[in-house]
């Protein structure tokens, strides 16, 4: 079954252009909508903690991050499809990344998400952990990895 609505997730790297590149021509060939997701994942959210802890000194100077994101995720979109952006919607959420992703994907009723990969090794991936590979085993949803 063809897909309809592609979630494509990105951390802004050249694996992920490349995975919303490859959404971009399942949009032209299928006519799947297209969604790009940035999910922000903040060390200390979720723990009790003093202001000065957190990466934000306060709650004006959080918004202007979060909303400069989303500039960047327009950009990115207008780069990729050009005279087409429009047709592809942009959200940054907060949330740790796979989960982050499946619940929007769901909530969405994505019936593909579609995601770039590095290709980390076992080191790496044991010492950081691979949101790719948190899709892979958390998704109902069929998952597409782009290297």
């Amino acid at each position: 079954m063809a897909p309809q609505h592609i979630l494509v997730a990105t951390d802004f790297s050249p694996p992920a252009d490349r995975a919303l590149e490859l959404a971009k021509t399942l949009h032209g060939a299928l006519g799947a909508a297209v969604e790009l997701i940035h999910v922000h994942v903040d060390p200390f959210d979720g723990y009790a903690h003093s202001p000065e802890l957190s990466l934000w000194g306060n709650a004006k100077q959080f918004e202007a991050y979060m909303l400069g994101l989303d500039m960047m995720l327009k950009n990115t979109v207008k780069q990729v499809f050009g005279s087409d952006a429009q047709t592809v919607s942009t959200s940054v959420v907060r949330g740790v990344a796979a989960e982050t992703i499946v619940s929007a994907a769901e909530e969405r009723n994505a019936d593909l998400i579609c995601v770039g990969t590095t290709g980390k090794g076992a080191v790496q991936r044991a010492l950081m952990g691979s949101v790719a590979l948190g899709l892979l085993r958390k998704s109902p949803i069929p998952v597409l990895t782009v290297h």
